[in-house]
């Protein structure tokens, strides 16, 4: 009777734990989830990578990371000190380049567009304007003309008139066929004239003067 009263206990007691275990991983399941003790993943933006791959150094930090985590933190040192030692893409030398296209670009001009483009203070800094050539003027019989042309080879040219000791009184932009006719050519202020470099408020120098140009 005893053996089994002790037996039933026992199956009781195998019973109470084996329920309680599962019980137990009934509750573990149900825990919710800790995403925070997870990295989330990170999308990569292809344009970004490509900005800060061409100019590191404008990059913003968190695209640094970004790019450190997919080639690594050596490369992109290495990147980066490439990069500022030559400059980033569209830099220096993309600039000079430009701003010889804009002279280029200038010279070609008509003279009438040149005129207008003074008047709009449209006039490449890069450009420079050398004295060709000085004559006597119909303008002003006391003083003398000055011929000056763009050192790119251009579709015009600048005339002045000046006075006797050489003070600017005025000027035109002839195309460079009508640059010995007088009547022709666009008419500029002074404060205009002296936006082209090279032309300067007082020059008195004299270089080949023969004929009379209006």
């Amino acid at each position: 009777m005893v053996n089994r009263t002790r037996s039933t206990g026992q199956k009781k007691e195998t019973m109470q734990k084996a329920r309680y275990s599962t019980l137990t991983n009934q509750r573990q399941l149900a825990k919710p989830i800790q995403w925070g003790a997870v990295a989330p993943s990170h999308q990569v933006d292809p344009l970004m990578l490509q900005r800060a791959i061409a100019n590191p150094a404008s990059a913003a930090p968190a695209d640094i990371q970004t790019l450190q985590r997919v080639v690594g933190n050596r490369a992109v040192t290495g990147l980066i000190q490439a990069k500022l030692a030559v400059g980033p893409v569209g830099g220096q030398n993309d600039n000079v380049v430009q701003r010889n296209d804009d002279v280029k670009s200038f010279a070609a001009l008509s003279a009438s567009d040149v005129v207008m483009a003074a008047y709009q203070n449209k006039i490449p800094k890069e450009l420079t304007m050398e004295l060709a050539a000085t004559y006597k003027s119909s303008f002003d019989k006391t003083g003398f003309g000055s011929e000056y042309w763009a050192t790119e080879t251009a579709n015009w040219v600048l005339h002045t008139h000046r006075g006797a000791a050489g003070g600017l009184k005025a000027g035109k932009i002839k195309n460079w066929t009508e640059r010995f006719s007088k009547g022709k050519g666009g008419s500029l202020t002074v404060d205009k004239l002296l936006k082209f470099p090279g032309v300067k408020q007082v020059d008195n120098q004299r270089k080949d003067e023969s004929g009379t140009i209006d």
